[in-house]
């Protein structure tokens, strides 16, 4: 034992010590967070519950107990019946004239007094989480009233929350509303019976879902689902669910949207095709045939200079017949990892081809001499070859020359609303009726992910009298 100690001391003194290292290290605490915890930054998710007053059956009472896993609750101040037995201090009214301005302040003593210096408690702010909660009155937004407006532009911009949310009773006739809503980069404003979001952080709309009369935003009209009694709002981060309840509690409809989810640049004005337009679309096959026209170089190493049209069959045609193709709203496709989108028109992976065709139809009435940009904005994965009136305006992810069906894209990770300056290709748009054809390739037969979506804008001039 002695011999084999002394021959072999060094291996046996290196062994003790890796020992004495696991030994210590069994009964440290390691940190598990730090600058590589991707939580860190991560709020904490929080709700904020609305009651609609179209329906009074309930007192605020009752109410509150339907809602009593919410901390925040707003509501117009018609909620607050005699029937309610207590001071609910949770409660976060909106002016709807039914109170005079005094009686208002009597009854929500515990509201913020006079923050804009003329309104009482009738127009405050309330900062919860990341949001800050701003309660506006519609009835005292005219062009000669600015007092609120200017309150509300000092309040957002001294602001640190990542979300703003409007509550107002009715929206206000005078443009001056829109204007600063718009100016202050506000997403969502809920009155009694709609709610508006700008389009472009929307993931997922609701059932009964339009365009509002202000450009950019969309409005939920409530009323049209009777049963709509709470909304909730979920936070996260940058993320808000809106989820539609009925008066068990139950969700019957919802809204997502994303402050981070900012699909477009809002400086490109004109919108000739939108995100989450309907566009027709058909898998990969055979049948479906492209016209090479004479000169073609098919490996691409020489560009395409001579203007060309394709015939009637070519799927890339404006006369191409496609009415046995199917219809869906973008974005299209099928995703293994869950990415910051929702897709809406799900998409069957196919055995026979790597390649989804997809036709969308607008019109364009602009003057032409007037055309100074066009971009497309396009989401996908892994590559794509599009088409404006049956001649190629730009590709991604793909080899050059020729492409069939069977063309696998190169491999790529999910791209978001990509802006592509098309610019050079202004002489393919015409005045009438035009045609978008887009081929989306994916980089492997048995891909895991594939997705689509696309909007086409465009710039003009700045004449006077535009």
């Amino acid at each position: 034992m002695v011999l084999f100690y002394g021959k072999y001391k060094m291996s046996f003194a290196v062994v003790i010590v890796i020992m004495l290292l696991l030994v210590s290290f069994r009964f440290t605490t390691v940190p598990t967070s730090g600058f590589l915890s991707v939580d860190d930054h991560e709020s904490p998710s929080f709700k904020v519950g609305v009651i609609r007053s179209s329906d009074q059956s309930l007192n605020m009472d009752e109410h509150m107990e339907q809602l009593k896993e919410v901390s925040v609750i707003a509501g117009a101040d018609r909620v607050i019946t005699n029937a309610t037995k207590k001071e609910h201090s949770s409660f976060f009214p909106i002016y709807d004239e039914l109170s005079t301005v005094k009686s208002f302040n009597d009854k929500y003593s515990y509201l913020p007094y006079d923050m804009t210096g003329k309104y009482g408690r009738t127009v405050y702010a309330i900062n919860y989480g990341d949001t800050k909660m701003i309660f506006l009155r519609g009835d005292e937004l005219r062009m000669d009233e600015s007092q609120q407006l200017t309150w509300l532009n000092s309040e957002v911009k001294a602001s640190n929350q990542m979300h703003h949310i409007v509550f107002i009773h009715n929206i206000p006739r005078d443009v001056s509303f829109w204007d600063s809503i718009n100016d202050l980069d506000i997403h969502l404003v809920i009155t009694e019976n709609k709610l508006f979001t700008r389009k472009s952080v929307v993931m997922q709309e609701p059932s009964a879902w339009n365009d509002a009369y202000e450009t950019q935003w969309a409005v939920w009209e409530l009323n049209t689902n009777p049963r709509i009694m709470y909304l909730m709002l979920e936070m996260s981060s940058s993320e808000i669910t809106v989820k539609a309840l009925n008066q068990q509690g139950e969700s019957v409809d919802r809204m997502i949207y994303d402050v981070a989810y900012k699909q477009l640049d809002l400086v490109h004005k004109h919108t000739a095709v939108p995100i989450q337009a309907m566009w027709k679309y058909h898998e990969g096959t055979d049948e479906i045939s492209s016209f090479i026209h004479d000169g073609y170089d098919i490996s691409g190493e020489t560009p395409i200079t001579n203007r060309y049209q394709v015939p009637v069959e070519d799927w890339r045609s404006k006369m191409y017949d496609d009415s046995s193709w199917k219809i869906g709203y973008g974005p299209f496709g099928y995703m293994a990892e869950p990415i910051h989108m929702k897709i809406n028109q799900q998409l069957p992976p196919i055995q026979h081809s790597v390649t989804y065709f997809f036709r969308k139809t607008f019109d364009f009435d602009e003057d032409l001499e007037q055309l100074k940009k066009l971009f497309l904005h396009i989401t996908f994965e892994d590559g794509y070859v599009a088409y404006l009136n049956g001649e190629e305006i730009s590709r991604d992810g793909m080899k050059t020359g020729l492409v069939t069906h069977q063309t696998l894209a190169q491999p790529n990770e999910t791209h978001l609303y990509e802006t592509k300056d098309i610019s050079n290709h202004s002489n393919k748009l015409i005045v009438g009726e035009n045609v978008l054809s887009v081929e989306v390739h994916s980089s492997h037969p048995k891909a895991s992910n594939f997705i689509f979506d696309l909007s086409f804008t465009y710039e003009l001039d700045n004449i006077i009298g535009e």
